[in-house]
């Protein structure tokens, strides 16, 4: 087909009046397995996996030339652009084990990089360039890359992840819907630290990510309220123990086809084996999810702190739920919660041990004071929330996608 057979201008408005629905998860949710589910969906337009479109184009250096800002999002691959390259070859992609797909575990995708680039030439010829439309002419010429009847896509999927990089989406498209996955929260903070730990121990094996684990943990859609109130949650548990429900109710909110695809864990139709961060593989829908993964690793008043800080929640989505001091427990929290976590003190004793001197046991001892003091801040918002905010609830949980 050439250039001449197709009308750029009708189609990127098709794409541009698309539904919006961005994936953001709070943690080990299980967001990538969520999105391997849509892959082959063909009402569904989308680029495979977590990136963060404007946080790269905030540090793009050739926003002034169309064709040099098309290949500098392509060969992209650094943190700040969650790695583009490995969208158009999957094998750059070894934490996601796009590397290891197909059922022998040695396939990858590729996709046409030259088509993609002609397309992207050819939507922006006499188009403004801006983040908006660059955003959009994206996800427009990757579908096309990749062979997709953009005519019969209903919505435009963006896995952006992280409810902080909402802010700036909100610039660019002022109304759009999230989905957020929920999972039992002691099992989402021991599945962080302890997988993150097995792959990469000294990056991730300390305070800051710890805190940072928790307060995403803590916070969950509440920090996705300053940018919309179109909010749905997937409870991860539900997905793997009754996906027939979670997908009809997913594609009856959208007016999608409810389609056998949609119980298969692939990335461009290639079957995928879960992440590296997991260790072993996983095969698509596993009963184990509903499995404790805290004891032993969270102490007694780090379960009894959670179960009361976030006991709302726990009863709300049907997770084990045991707090039997209803009437002390504000008075029992606000002492607790200036004990140390297990995981604190795990955590500072072995950068302190991993110090190879004066300097780095000081740091080490510093940054652990500081992030145990923000968590003790969390948890005395929290307690306060608990105990005085009657509507916690209602703005945490605005829809469920699978009814109770």
């Amino acid at each position: 087909m050439t250039k001449k057979d197709i009308d750029y201008d009708k189609i990127f408005l098709h794409v541009k009046n698309l539904k919006k629905v961005l994936l953001v998860a709070t943690g080990r949710t299980g967001s990538d397995f969520f999105q391997s589910l849509l892959d082959s969906h063909p009402q569904i337009l989308q680029f495979p996996g977590g990136w963060f479109f404007h946080q790269w184009w905030q540090v793009a250096r050739c926003r002034n030339n169309v064709s040099d800002l098309v290949n500098e999002f392509i060969w992209c691959n650094s943190p700040t652009c969650s790695n583009h390259i490995a969208k158009f070859k999957s094998y750059y992609n070894t934490e996601e084990r796009w590397d290891k797909l197909g059922d022998a575990k040695n396939d990858y995708f590729e996709v046409d990089i030259d088509a993609f680039r002609n397309h992207m030439l050819n939507i922006f010829s006499g188009r403004e360039l801006n983040s908006q439309n660059f955003f959009l002419a994206l996800n427009l010429a990757y579908g096309m890359a990749t062979n997709i009847n953009i005519f019969n896509t209903k919505i435009l999927f963006y896995h952006i992840h992280q409810s902080d990089k909402l802010a700036a989406f909100k610039e660019d498209f002022s109304d759009f819907d999230v989905i957020t996955m929920v999972r039992e929260p002691r099992n989402t903070l021991v599945s962080g630290v302890e997988n993150w730990k097995k792959y990469k121990i000294d990056v991730m094996y300390n305070s800051s990510f710890l805190h940072y684990t928790l307060r995403r943990i803590f916070q969950g859609s509440e920090a996705i309220l300053p940018y919309t109130n179109n909010i749905r949650s997937i409870k991860l548990e539900d997905l793997h123990l009754y996906p027939e429900v979670v997908m009809k109710e997913f594609c009856g909110a959208y007016g999608l086809k409810h389609d056998d695809c949609l119980f298969l864990s692939t990335y461009h139709g290639k079957k995928w084996w879960g992440d590296e961060i997991s260790g072993k593989y996983l095969d698509g829908f596993s009963n184990n999810v509903t499995k404790k993964k805290w004891p032993g690793k969270l102490s007694f008043y780090d379960n009894f702190l959670i179960e009361y800080l976030l006991g709302n929640r726990l009863k709300h989505y049907g997770y084990d739920h045991k707090n039997k001091l209803p009437l002390i427990s504000p008075l029992i929290s606000m002492l607790l919660i200036f004990l140390p976590m297990k995981y604190e003190v795990k955590i500072l004793l072995y950068n302190l041990k991993s110090s190879k001197n004066l300097k780095n046991f000081s740091k080490a001892l510093v940054w652990g004071t500081f992030y145990y003091l923000l968590r003790v801040r969390l948890y005395l918002h929290f307690t306060i929330k608990r105990v005085f905010n009657s509507i916690y609830l209602e703005k945490y949980y605005t829809k469920d996608i699978v009814k109770r």
